[in-house]
């Protein structure tokens, strides 16, 4: 297995964490986003190039970057984990407890346009 998760959650400080542990390097990159308002629908939109690295949308609005990406997307990704903090062993730290829609997978990375059109149907 060449990496072990990519995560999408809430902080226990409420605020949106991206992630994404290679496992056989160790690497880790890591986007936090703004605080999460409750019981408040919120987009939020994480995407990914070799060149862009990942980047982290809410609301539609650009919050931020890794820059050009250092942990590739080789191999296959052994889990990906959405409102549940889990190790790479599985043990678990907290589930999120609200609701998730519309959610989407796409095989290329989105553009801003893409973003601020999805969020703003």
């Amino acid at each position: 297995m060449s990496s072990c998760y990519i995560l999408l959650g809430i902080s226990s400080s409420n605020s949106l964490t991206g992630q994404l542990f290679v496992y056989n390097t160790g690497s880790t990159a890591w986007l936090t986003g703004p605080f999460v308002t409750q019981n408040t629908w919120t987009h939020i939109s994480l995407t990914y190039s070799s060149g862009n690295g990942y980047t982290l949308y809410v609301d539609g609005v650009l919050f931020g970057s890794t820059g050009t990406a250092s942990y590739p997307w080789s191999g296959t990704f052994a889990y990906l984990f959405i409102g549940y903090p889990a190790s790479c062993s599985g043990s678990a730290n907290g589930y999120y407890q609200g609701y998730v829609d519309e959610l989407y997978i796409y095989n290329r990375e989105l553009s801003q346009t893409d973003v601020t059109s999805l969020a703003n149907p």
